[in-house]
């Protein structure tokens, strides 16, 4: 099993600033993270994210499919499909796994606290499945 963390963020400064041409930010990392577990799965892959059950997904013409969505894995799948094109590149064959996504930023009614989570699980999921 792959263990991986990435911290949340908070913007000091600019944080509207960036969404212009050449305007900086000032962040800092939080001590509260996002933790991903990845695990080699026989069959389908699943994600689970933020305590909630486990959604399944499979792999067509290099795509991520994931089966009976209702929730808003979008950069997940982004993640998952531009790390699986790397290693395609570097001739690997990618493999089925699971994935389990852990938070500490956010509360356990799912309420955010504005720390980065999207961003936090992108950058632990690239690491952990490079």
């Amino acid at each position: 099993m792959i263990k991986v963390k990435a911290p949340g963020k908070l913007f000091i400064a600019g944080e509207y600033a960036v969404t212009e041409l050449a305007y900086p930010a000032i962040l800092v990392a939080v001590d509260r993270f996002i933790s991903i577990e990845i695990e080699k799965a026989l069959d389908k892959g699943t994600i689970s994210a933020y305590n909630d059950r486990p959604y399944f997904w499979t792999r067509k013409n290099n795509k991520i499919i994931l089966e009976d969505n209702d929730k808003d894995f979008r950069y997940i799948k982004a993640a998952m499909e531009l790390v699986e094109e790397y290693a395609r590149d570097l001739g690997k064959k990618p493999s089925n796994y699971h994935i389990r996504v852990v938070s500490q930023l956010e509360e356990v009614d799912g309420s955010k606290y504005g720390l980065g989570s999207s961003s936090a699980v992108t950058v632990g999921l690239v690491e952990g499945l490079c």
